[in-house]
């Protein structure tokens, strides 16, 4: 059930126990202010956005590079068989080994 059919169910529902309240059109005045200011939330963000990314762009472009340089250098040392060898990763392996039969087991119930 889409939103609007729910809203046009609750306001029938409503009406049934009350009727609206005499107010002189000041409900519906205030509707139509905040229908008129709703656009300018997106566009203020995107403003915003835009103008904040620009001092940002060549901090994000340093970045991007070292992430680049950083990964260059990743791949060039997983290239050479002597990583295997690097503590960290044969500490990891062999606790990836040991709990193995665990994960298998508990994947299994």
């Amino acid at each position: 059930m889409n939103e609007r059919s729910t809203d046009r169910q609750l306001q029938a529902l409503f009406k049934e126990i009350a009727p609206p309240l005499a107010d002189d059109g000041f409900s519906q005045a205030v509707q139509r202010r905040i229908r008129r200011r709703r656009w300018w939330r997106p566009v203020a963000l995107a403003a915003g956005l835009i103008v904040g990314s620009i001092p940002a762009l060549p901090s994000l472009w340093e970045l991007a590079a070292a992430i680049g340089r950083a990964i260059a250098a990743d791949l060039s040392r997983w290239l050479q068989p002597g990583w295997l060898f690097d503590p960290a990763v044969a500490g990891g392996a062999v606790l990836l080994l040991l709990a193995l039969p665990a994960l298998l087991y508990w994947q299994g119930d």
